[in-house]
């Protein structure tokens, strides 16, 4: 991993640089492969997440559960429907 680490962030440098060129000279093939190859940095660095999150023994099962928070339901009232009720 630390390999792949080392070779997105060359990569992205070397991008970044041959923007700057392209950009400055508007040269529209070579910004079109820039984005072609962020294209794929980004693949790789979701796949490193999905590892780095899933990287249990038991990561390898077939399913997983995921937990997020709903707001509350409103409570029910009990008892009568008016405090000062008189008879």
């Amino acid at each position: 991993m630390v390999v792949t680490l080392d070779e997105l962030t060359r990569d992205l440098a070397d991008n970044a640089e041959l923007f700057e060129l392209s950009s400055d000279e508007d040269d529209e093939a070579s910004l079109q492969a820039i984005a072609d190859d962020v294209a794929k940095l980004e693949k790789t660095v979701e796949e490193l997440e999905f590892r780095r999150m899933f990287n249990q023994p038991a990561d390898a099962n077939n399913a997983f559960l995921d937990i997020r928070p709903v707001p509350a339901a409103p409570r029910r009232r009990t008892g009568p429907a008016c405090c000062c009720a008189s008879t």
